[in-house]
């Protein structure tokens, strides 16, 4: 085994330990641990902005060179499409539990559609798991530097969801939620070491990471009514980019 696959192995690994003891990353002051959730989540914001976003630029400029003879629709949007289609999905994955707030009672009927959002959004959020270690994998031969800036940014953005649906479920997500999420990156970055999807299919996907990652995590911490900080949500941005530009 290389020195690349075994640090791109152990980096898939602590991906998806962030999820398995994530709950004991919370500090006992609830207002500290809220601060530090959302300067997480402008750290991984500022990755997509200053690292993701430019390099989108130049994929759609590879996709429309790479599939000029494909005939495909659109290829000279295809990137940027793929980003919002990912903003928009998890859009909507988010905008199903906001009715929940509005719901009272504790009759069967509430139960049963509470357990239905948190499987839909659960599942949504496991492909989403898995295609991030996926194409944290394919980017691993980049090099150590571009790795270890992708599984901080990252690392930091799943604090934010793993918290995210602790909130919101509680010990039904504790029980058995955290546990398919940790799966999910696993087998993701498993499937990345083995199975090599065409280069225009990769930077697809990496476009739609970048759209969800700037929704879950802008909606996750800073709508109304999430308890997101903005002070902590800037520094943890600006302190990120402010890493970056460094390195």
């Amino acid at each position: 085994m290389s020195t690349t696959q075994l640090q791109t192995q152990l980096a898939v690994l602590i991906l998806a330990s962030v999820f398995l003891f994530g709950k004991w990353l919370r500090l006992r002051s609830e207002s500290r641990s809220r601060q530090w959730i959302t300067a997480s989540a402008g750290a991984s914001v500022a990755y997509v902005w200053l690292h993701i976003i430019p390099e989108l630029s130049e994929a759609q400029g590879t996709f429309t060179s790479m599939t000029r003879d494909m005939r495909l629709p659109l290829p000279e949007f295809r990137i940027y499409l793929s980003a919002l289609l990912g903003f928009v999905l998890f859009y909507g994955l988010e905008h199903m539990s906001w009715p929940r707030v509005h719901l009272v009672g504790g009759g069967t009927e509430q139960a049963g559609r509470e357990n239905l959002i948190y499987k839909v959004r659960l599942g949504g959020f496991v492909a989403y798991g898995g295609l991030v270690s996926y194409l944290m994998v394919r980017d691993s031969s980049r090099g150590l530097l571009s790795l270890l800036t992708f599984l901080l940014a990252m690392g930091l953005h799943f604090i934010v969801v793993n918290h995210s649906f602790s909130e919101e479920f509680g010990d039904k997500y504790d029980r058995n939620g955290r546990w398919l999420l940790a799966l999910a990156v696993l087998g993701g970055g498993l499937i990345g070491t083995f199975a090599l999807l065409p280069e225009h299919a990769i930077l697809t996907l990496l476009g739609f990471v970048a759209g969800a990652v700037i929704e879950n995590n802008t909606m996750m911490e800073l709508a109304k009514g999430k308890g997101g900080r903005f002070w902590a949500f800037f520094a943890g941005a600006m302190g990120y980019s402010l890493l970056l530009v460094a390195i």
